[in-house]
């Protein structure tokens, strides 16, 4: 039973460290097109707080979501996804 809780505490570590990493690629990628949030919120139709929430990484964006922010960025998801 350690084994499967020890690989368990990996597996949220890593996901962790994914969401904060995907978080800091999309803010640098607002802040080089000069951007706010408020800016970024209106074009792909999302709530101010919610691309806060993105950038500090306590809320994942679901698919759609990256797909709208990456396209506003003109970023690709696989820069953003850190592929």
């Amino acid at each position: 039973m350690h084994v499967i809780s020890s690989l368990s505490s990996q597996l949220n570590e890593a996901k962790e460290d994914f969401k904060s990493s995907v978080a800091r690629r999309l803010k640098s990628a607002r802040d080089e097109k000069g951007y706010t949030q408020e800016k970024v919120a209106g074009i792909v139709g999302l709530k101010r707080t919610t691309i806060t929430n993105i950038e500090r990484g306590t809320q994942s964006a679901t698919l759609l979501e990256l797909a709208l922010l990456c396209d506003a960025l003109d970023v690709t998801a696989d820069y953003v996804l850190g592929r």
